[in-house]
Formats: structure tokens, C-alpha cells, sequence
């Protein structure tokens, strides 16, 4: 009795163990992809980085990008901002001149996490595009000094 009560529940734990390891092999092998070609894009842009890849998560945005949130590698070049997602093929790049005024704000679109804030880029075209990033006030100073130029 105890063994057809025992034996469904361990395959139940097997499958989701394989199910987790295989997503996470999965978004490891895509994060590695990513960076590669972020390392490559970078070596080819004359003025460098201002802030180095990190992780990231796009928090949507007024328009244009959409507000599928999603998680990726973001980083700040003389050229502007990169945002490479882990899922998906669009790439959003905005160029410094692309941005007007950059805010740190508790919610944007409604939407708001506990203890995080939300960097929030005011374009030119009027769309409001937002990130978590690690440190959104180095960031924001970044960014300033960027569009200042």
C-alpha cells in the first residue's frame, strides 16, 4: 500500500527536478549567449562603457517597446542604453539622444515592487520606458551626464 502511494510521488519529485535543472541549463546557456555578443558589441563601439553589463529586468513602457515584462543584460555606452533580453529577439537600444529626463520612481505603470524602485527613462517622443537595475541612482547620474554631452 505504502509503495503505490510512495513510488507516484517520487516520479512527481524526479519530474520536477529534471523540469527546473533543464530551464535553468537552458537560461544559463541563453545569459552566456547574451553577454557574448554584448562582449562583441561593445569591443566594436569606440567610446566604451559607462556602466558595464549587469543584470536587469524591462518593466514596459508607454509605447513603442510595449509592457511585456522580461529580464536580461543591461548596459550604458557612450551611444546610449542596451537592453539584451533572455527571451526574445528585441533588443532595445535607445541613443543618448533618444532621452530626455531620467526618474527614479516606487511604481511605474501601475505596477510596483516592495523595496525596489523603477529607473525610468523619459524619451524624446514622449515614451516612458522603465528598468530595475542594481543601483538606480549611479544609473540615473549616469545616464544624466550621458544625455548632457
Amino acid at each position: 500500500m505504502a509503495l503505490t502511494v510512495v513510488f507516484p510521488v517520487v516520479l512527481l519529485f524526479l519530474a520536477l527536478f529534471f523540469t527546473i535543472g533543464a530551464l535553468l541549463y537552458f537560461f544559463a546557456g541563453k545569459s552566456k549567449k547574451i553577454r557574448r555578443k554584448i562582449e562583441e558589441e561593445i569591443s566594436l563601439d569606440p567610446g566604451g562603457t559607462i556602466i558595464a553589463p549587469e543584470s536587469g529586468s524591462f518593466r514596459g513602457s508607454t509605447a513603442r517597446f510595449g509592457r511585456i515584462k522580461c529580464n536580461g543584460v543591461i548596459y550604458l555606452a557612450r551611444g546610449g542604453l542596451t537592453f539584451h533580453p533572455l527571451v526574445g529577439k528585441n533588443v532595445i537600444r535607445l541613443g543618448a539622444y533618444e532621452i530626455g529626463q531620467v526618474t527614479v520612481e516606487k511604481s511605474f505603470l501601475g505596477n510596483w515592487v516592495a523595496g525596489k524602485k523603477v529607473l525610468v527613462l523619459h524619451l524624446q517622443d514622449g515614451t516612458r520606458v522603465g528598468f530595475f537595475v542594481s543601483d538606480e541612482e549611479k544609473w540615473k547620474t549616469a545616464i544624466e551626464g550621458l544625455a548632457a554631452r
